[in-house]
C-alpha cells in the first residue's frame, strides 16, 4: 500500500498549485502540461459537461461564454456566475478545481491523502473560510485543514533555511488577482500572525494583464475597444487577444521586449511592448502595495529594521520590478522563491505533515483508499480533457443552533454606523457618533434600514471583531446583491448578543450563510 501522505492545496485567482508530503519530503503535483501548477478556470456548457485547467483554457477561444476566471474573486458574490445560461454559485466551480487536484493526485498514489491543507489569505473572513473547507470536502477530501497563506510560505521558507525565534518576516504575497501582506513571528513551533494581515482586494496579475491590454488598444487609437462584442468572430479574437498579453506579461520577465499579435476582424496587425513601458504601466500601483507593507509593520507595532527578511511569494513577484521596488523602499533584504506559484502549497503540505507527526490518528478513511464521490469521478476520467457532470453543491455549514445564533447575530448593527456614514453624510457622523457612546454602555442603536454589498457588510463586520449571520431570501429583486437589516425593534437599544432580521437579496438563487 501506498504510505500515507497529506496533500497542500493553494488555490489561487489565476493558478491552482498542489504539493505532496510524505514522510520529510514534499513535491510539487504537476497539475498542467506547461507548468506545475493548473489555470484556475472552469468551463461549464449547458449540456453539465465540465473542464477545469488547461483543457479549459483551450475551449475558452472558441466558446469564452463557457469559462470562468478568478472564481476566487467571486466567492461571496450574491449572484451566480452563468456559464452558457446556466447559473452557478462560485463556490461550486471552486470544489470542480479542487476535486481535479484531488483526483490527480489520487489517481497518480492510488489512494486519496490522509489530510488535505487548504490555504487561504489571512484576510478571508470566517465565511469565506468555510466556503473554501466546503468545497474541498464536497471534491472529496475526507480531512481538511485550512491555513493562511502567510503561515505557509513561512513554512516553505523555513525549511530551507534557519529562522531563529522571534525572529519577524514579512509576507508579500502578490498573485493572480490580490495582494495580501503579513507580518510573522517565528515561535519555537511555528510562526505567528502579528497585527492585522491587510492588502489590496483586487490588484494582481489579471490588473497587469488587462493593463497590458489596455496599451494595445491605446497603440491601436482604440481600434481594439472599438469593435463590435455581439460578434462572436470579435468575442474569440479578444479573447485570443487577452491570452497573448498576458504571455506578453510573463514573457516580460525574461525579455526586454515582447510582441503582441492582434489578430480581429478588419485588424490584423502586432503591437511592440518594453519592459521599461511594461513597468511603467504598473509602477504606481506597486508603490501603493509598499504603503500596504509598511502599514502592516506599523500595525504589528514594529518598525521597518525589526523585519529580517520580506518573503516575496505569488507568481507575480516573479516580474522583477517588483523584487526591486520592495528591495529599494523597504530597505530589508528580500526572498524570491524560485517556484513562487509553489511556495504555498507546499508550505501546506509541511504543515499537513507536522498535524500528522502530533496527530496520527486525525482521519483513518483516505488511509485505506477511500474516495469521496467527486473526486472518485474526476479520478475516472481521461487525464487529458477531463469532463465530468457538476456535483451538486454541499448545503453550507451550520455551527450551532438558531438558539445560539440568535444570540450573536448583534454584529449587524454595527452596519448601521459605517452604512449611515456612507449614505447619509455629515448628519449620520452625529448619529455613529451616538451609537458608538451607547456601544461603551454595551448598548447599540438598531438602524432602521441598513443597505450595502454583502461583501462590504462582511468586511465591516469582520473589522469589528464580528461575524456575517444567517439570512433569509428576499423575493423582490428592487436590491438585487445589497443586504437588507430590517428588525420590528429598528430605532430601539438592544443590548449587545441580540437578534436583528436579516434579509438578503440573491438574485437569481439564493444565497446561504452559516449561521454562527
Amino acid at each position: 500500500m501506498t504510505a500515507v501522505y497529506v496533500l497542500g492545496v493553494d488555490f489561487g485567482t489565476t493558478f491552482t498549485a498542489g504539493a505532496l508530503g510524505r514522510g520529510s519530503h514534499v513535491e510539487p503535483v504537476v497539475l498542467g502540461t506547461s507548468s506545475v501548477a493548473m489555470p484556475s478556470v472552469v468551463y461549464a456548457s449547458a449540456d453539465g459537461k465540465t473542464l477545469t485547467g488547461e483543457p479549459a483554457v483551450r475551449k475558452a477561444v472558441g466558446e469564452p461564454e463557457c469559462v470562468a476566471r478568478g472564481v476566487k474573486r467571486r466567492l461571496t458574490d450574491a449572484s451566480p456566475v452563468v456559464l452558457d445560461g446556466v447559473p452557478y454559485q462560485p463556490v461550486e466551480l471552486v470544489r470542480l478545481m479542487l476535486a481535479q487536484v484531488l483526483g490527480t493526485v489520487t489517481r497518480r498514489e492510488g489512494v486519496a491523502p490522509r489530510l488535505v491543507v487548504a490555504t487561504h489569505p489571512a484576510s478571508f473572513s470566517e465565511h469565506r473560510r468555510e466556503l473554501i473547507a466546503s468545497a474541498a470536502k464536497g471534491a472529496g477530501a475526507s480531512d481538511v485543514v485550512l491555513l493562511s497563506e502567510p503561515n505557509a510560505a513561512a513554512i516553505s521558507y523555513a525549511s530551507k533555511g534557519r529562522v531563529e525565534p522571534g525572529e519577524n518576516i514579512a509576507v508579500y504575497d502578490l498573485g493572480g488577482g490580490t495582494f495580501d501582506v503579513s507580518v510573522l513571528r517565528a515561535t519555537e513551533g511555528g510562526f505567528e500572525i502579528v497585527g492585522r494581515a491587510l492588502g489590496m482586494e483586487r490588484f494582481g496579475g489579471e490588473d497587469f494583464d488587462e493593463a497590458v491590454f489596455n496599451y494595445v488598444d491605446q497603440a491601436l487609437d482604440g481600434a481594439v475597444r472599438g469593435q463590435d462584442t455581439s460578434s462572436p468572430a470579435v468575442v474569440r479574437g479578444l479573447t485570443r487577444l487577452r491570452a497573448d498579453c498576458r504571455a506578453a506579461k510573463e514573457q516580460l520577465s525574461e525579455d526586454t521586449s515582447a510582441v503582441i499579435p492582434v489578430m480581429l476582424p478588419g485588424l490584423d496587425t502586432e503591437v511592440l511592448i518594453q519592459r521599461e513601458e511594461f513597468e511603467g504601466l504598473i509602477r504606481s500601483g506597486l508603490l501603493r502595495t509598499i504603503e500596504v507593507l509598511r502599514d502592516a509593520v506599523r500595525g504589528a507595532d514594529l518598525q521597518m529594521r525589526d523585519i529580517s527578511r520580506v518573503l516575496l511569494v505569488g507568481g507575480s513577484s516573479q516580474i522583477p520590478l517588483v523584487a526591486q521596488t520592495v528591495r529599494e523602499l523597504a530597505d530589508r533584504p528580500v526572498s524570491v522563491d524560485v517556484e513562487p506559484k509553489m511556495a504555498i502549497a507546499a508550505g501546506a503540505a509541511r504543515y499537513g505533515l507536522g498535524l500528522l507527526e502530533e496527530q496520527p490518528d486525525r482521519s483513518t478513511a483516505a488511509a485505506t483508499g477511500e474516495v469521496g464521490a467527486a473526486a472518485a469521478a474526476v479520478t475516472a476520467a481521461s487525464q487529458a480533457d477531463v469532463t465530468t457532470a457538476l456535483p451538486p453543491a454541499p448545503p453550507p455549514p451550520r455551527d450551532v443552533d438558531d438558539e445560539e445564533h440568535s444570540k450573536k447575530i448583534s454584529g449587524w448593527t454595527w452596519i448601521g454606523i459605517v452604512a449611515g456614514v456612507l449614505l447619509l453624510g455629515a448628519g449620520a457622523v452625529a448619529l455613529a457618533q451616538s451609537l458608538f457612546a451607547n456601544s461603551g454602555a454595551e448598548q447599540v442603536a438598531v438602524p432602521k434600514v441598513v443597505k450595502m454589498s454583502l461583501e462590504q457588510a462582511e468586511q465591516t463586520l469582520e473589522a469589528a471583531g464580528l461575524r456575517l449571520g444567517s439570512q433569509e431570501p428576499e423575493d423582490s429583486d428592487k436590491a438585487k446583491g445589497t443586504v437588507l437589516s430590517q428588525d420590528p425593534a429598528a430605532g430601539k437599544s438592544l443590548e449587545k448578543g441580540e437578534a436583528v432580521k436579516v434579509t438578503v437579496s440573491a438574485g437569481p438563487k439564493r444565497v446561504e450563510v452559516p449561521k454562527i
